[in-house]
């Protein structure tokens, strides 16, 4: 979870809590309440528009696809009189703000619990990307072209069969695994005839159901001997989102609560 809180502990608000003493609580502070609970609720709307890209923050890095996730994940919270906490509880939260080192997936992922040896003993992992059709708005990271959608959209579904198989993973763990019916993909042939311009969607398949809110989807392997540098995950840049709505929206927000105090102690 990331949060940032509106309250009297904030250096610049604590004379609110001296006032608010001096006449018998918050009894007397009505519009120094509206402030704090409008200023709550402007930085609320401020990260869901942000999250949604229906808006920029300034100094922060725009999203490059509107998250809902992210975006349900605000709350707001009264702790008290002249006290809120915001938040947001999406588990996407923590990366956007303080972002991730980068690594080598082939030092992690064939080792994972989903692990599979090939007969020489190497271990390795197959990797599925879902892929959006032209102009989905989603938090893919594939999105087709127009001319790889036509030939997606006329490729024989594939399916999941009932059957299941067990496997072992790196471990020696037996892991059940899923079993398919693979009918076309895009071939190398569409590629060099022209026809796709991303190579990443050679490979290509059409799923008979939904997954991961896709039907289209490649498969890649991240095995120990994959070359060198082809896996390497580069990391999350820290956004410090919450500090940048800070920065846009505080004084602001503290200049409406001083007002709102002049009007309550006069």
């Amino acid at each position: 979870m990331v949060k940032m809180e509106i309250t009297v502990d904030n250096p610049i608000l604590n004379d609110l809590v001296y006032l608010s003493k001096k006449i018998g609580g918050n009894a007397g502070l009505p519009a120094t309440e509206v402030a704090f609970s409008e200023g709550a609720k402007k930085i609320a709307n401020a990260w869901r528009s942000y999250a949604s890209k229906e808006e920029s923050i300034k100094g922060v890095p725009d999203m490059k696809h509107a998250s809902s996730n992210y975006m349900k994940g605000v709350k707001v919270k009264k702790e008290g009189a002249f006290s809120y906490t915001v938040s947001n509880e999406s588990p996407v939260a923590p990366l956007l703000e303080y972002g991730t080192n980068g690594y080598d997936m082939k030092k992690t992922h064939p080792y994972g619990k989903k692990s599979r040896v090939g007969k020489d003993g190497v271990p390795y992992l197959i990797v599925p990307f879902s892929w959006g059709t032209v102009g989905t708005v989603t938090s893919f990271s594939n999105t087709m072209t127009e001319s790889i959608e036509a030939i997606a959209k006329r490729l024989k579904k594939s399916n999941v069969r009932e059957e299941t198989k067990i496997e072992e993973n790196f471990f020696g763990d037996a892991v059940e695994r899923h079993t398919y019916n693979w009918k076309e993909s895009i071939s190398y042939g569409d590629a060099f005839e022209g026809k796709v311009e991303n190579i990443n969607a050679i490979g290509m398949v059409r799923m008979a159901y939904k997954a991961r809110g896709s039907t289209y989807f490649t498969f890649r392997v991240i095995s120990v001997r994959s070359s060198k540098n082809s896996w390497i995950n580069k990391g999350i840049p820290a956004r410090h989102v919450t500090g940048g709505l800070k920065n846009q929206y505080m004084q602001e927000i503290e200049a409406e609560i001083k007002k709102a105090m002049e009007i309550d102690i006069t």
